[in-house]
């Protein structure tokens, strides 16, 4: 795998960065403690395998970030390929991975992270633990393949060996092989069988013979059953018949019944029928005078039905007759007390009429006057006329005339003293300044420090995940000795067999075993004290990162005071920019 472009954004302690490796056989990644030579490495583990040093994924986006990205491009195998990994603070993973072809990058994105990372291993077969134990050595973790248990390291030489091709092989010839063997002992198996066959084909031809005969016996026997079958099949069949004739006589015989029955009602019901007509033509002369009476009755009813048909018509007329009349009388009154009323207010308008004639020199004399009165106050009018628009005129010049001075004069103040206060923030433009500046460096000193506090940050992670993982290497050891130390007394005892295998050991074999025992156990002995030293190392690293961390971070207390700060001194200094400008126009304008 030979990097070609690496570009990161939000990565550890990087904002945006791009590095591009064409062109370069070897390349050397230089600078001081914290600066972030590992982190360009890191992106790179992180991106193929989504793994690198931090503690948990959201660790590796820049603090202040919502989102990191990493972009890779490679060659590998006479192809060049490319990784994309984004993840989101609080959210998923997206993975890409490509292939470049004549007309650009390639999809190969399978449909879900999981699946587009193990296909981003088979094309490089190379996983993460192998890479940091051969290709990259991490910092601090130089002596990981070492601390590593021996099945492990086993494992990861394999890997890179690709002994694991010898193994598929290995397990094919297996499998081939008891393949074989599986056919050789099923055609043994079928060769004795055939073997048994042929030493017994005397006997089974004699007893086909016997069989054949049989055989013939039963079919003959067979034959006979099937001609008395087929017998009695006959008379069974003759049986049903006749019951079934013998159901339908059953039932015509009980259906005759039934009709003699209904006819023997039906027999005595007419004659009963006849004998109420016999009485009826006894009583024939009682039933015409009877008839003749009744219609002489009918007749009756209907001439007294028509009587009161009229009777009842001429009421109806009597009473509508009646109803015009009184209406009619009840219109003549009203009609006469109209007229009456009519009579006496024409006898007052008369009274009132020769009244007035008597007075009509002292009206005529009044008409005169009001004739002359009227012919004023048409003059009067006409003046006023006149007059009227002259004095509104009048009195909205004056009243223009004190809205222009109470304006000039609220202007002239709000002048005055604006022109005192721009002054007096022209003075302080200076100040404003110096102060904005120094408030700025001080920023640009704690923006450096709060950078020392994220790598310092990423430091003590680094070291935390160390420092577990040689409490896990810690534990091991330990295991690991009070396992030899068991095994080492199970040698002690009479008759010991062999840990591995349980075989007896006898002498030379048994201080063969107890010769590597004790190797073993020193070596992990030495091992374990290797850690100890490590760890007591790694807490007083992490303890002084602490402090430094804690004193940054006292530090750190002002900034965004002083972010606040210098926001407000720009916002002041701002306002005070165009003082000479507004000055100017405040005397123009007075």
């Amino acid at each position: 795998m030979i990097p070609q472009q690496l570009t990161l954004k939000n990565f550890l302690s990087y904002r945006k960065a791009t590095l591009d490796f064409s062109g370069l056989h070897t390349a050397c990644i230089c600078g001081s403690n914290g600066a972030g030579k590992s982190s360009l490495l890191e992106a790179i583990t992180w991106v193929i395998w989504g793994e690198c040093r931090a503690a948990s994924e959201e660790d590796v986006i820049h603090a202040g970030a919502d989102e990191v990205q990493v972009d890779f491009i490679f060659h590998y195998q006479d192809a060049i390929y490319r990784v994309i990994r984004t993840r989101t603070r609080g959210g998923s993973s997206v993975l890409e991975f490509q292939v470049k072809t004549p007309s650009g990058f390639k999809v190969l994105t399978e449909r879900g992270v999981r699946s587009t990372q193990q296909l981003i291993i088979e094309h490089l077969k190379l996983d993460y633990d192998t890479f940091i134990n051969s290709a990259y050595l991490r910092q601090g973790r130089a002596d990981e393949f070492m601390l590593k248990k021996p099945n492990e390291r086993k494992q990861i030489l394999a890997d890179l060996l690709k002994l694991d091709q010898y193994e598929t092989l290995a397990e094919q010839a297996k499998d081939m092989s008891r393949e074989f063997k599986g056919r050789s002992e099923q055609i043994e198996r079928d060769l004795e069988s055939i073997k048994i066959g042929l030493q017994q084909r005397d006997a089974i031809a004699l007893q086909c013979r016997d069989v054949e005969a049989n055989v013939a016996a039963m079919r003959q026997s067979q034959l006979e059953h099937s001609e008395r079958l087929q017998q009695l099949q006959a008379i069974q069949h003759q049986r049903q018949t006749w019951e079934q004739q013998l159901t339908w006589h059953r039932q015509q015989y009980q259906n005759l019944g039934q009709d003699c029955d209904r006819l023997q009602q039906d027999s005595a019901s007419t004659q009963a029928q006849q004998q109420k007509l016999d009485s009826l033509i006894e009583q024939e002369e009682e039933i015409a005078a009877g008839y003749a009476y009744f219609q002489n009755l009918q007749s009756q009813e209907e001439a007294t039905s028509s009587k009161l048909h009229a009777h009842q018509t001429a009421q109806e007329q009597k009473r509508l007759v009646e109803q015009q009349q009184l209406k009619a009388i009840n219109e003549l009154n009203l009609q006469l007390q109209q007229l009456q009323a009519q009579l006496e207010e024409l006898g007052k308008q008369d009274k009132e009429n020769q009244k007035i004639l008597a007075e009509s020199a002292e009206v005529e004399a009044a008409l005169a006057q009001l004739q002359q009165a009227r012919t004023k106050l048409a003059q009067m009018d006409k003046l006023q006329l006149q007059v009227s628009p002259l004095l509104q005129q009048r009195q909205q010049l004056q009243n223009q005339r004190d809205r222009v001075h109470a304006r000039l004069s609220a202007k002239l103040e709000e002048i005055q003293t604006s022109a005192s206060q721009l002054q007096a923030q022209q003075q302080r433009q200076p100040k404003l300044q110096q102060a904005v500046i120094e408030v700025g460096v001080q920023i640009e000193e704690l923006e450096k420090m709060r950078v020392y506090q994220q790598r310092v940050q990423e430091k003590g992670i680094e070291r935390r995940n160390f420092l577990e993982r040689l409490q896990e290497n810690q534990r091991e050891c330990q295991n690991q000795l009070a396992e030899i130390s068991q095994k080492l007394q199970m040698l002690q005892t009479p008759d010991a067999v062999c840990p591995l295998c349980d075989r007896p050991l006898d002498e030379h074999h048994w201080n063969h075993v107890v010769h590597k025992t004790e190797a073993q156990q020193k070596e992990i002995q030495d091992q374990f004290w290797v850690v100890r030293e490590q760890l007591a190392v790694s807490e007083r690293e992490i303890q002084v990162l602490r402090q430094e961390y804690k004193q940054v971070a006292q530090q750190l207390a002002r900034y965004d005071s002083l972010r606040e700060q210098k926001g407000q001194l720009q916002a002041q200094l701002q306002a005070t920019g165009d003082v000479q400008d507004r000055l100017q126009q405040m005397a123009q304008e007075a």
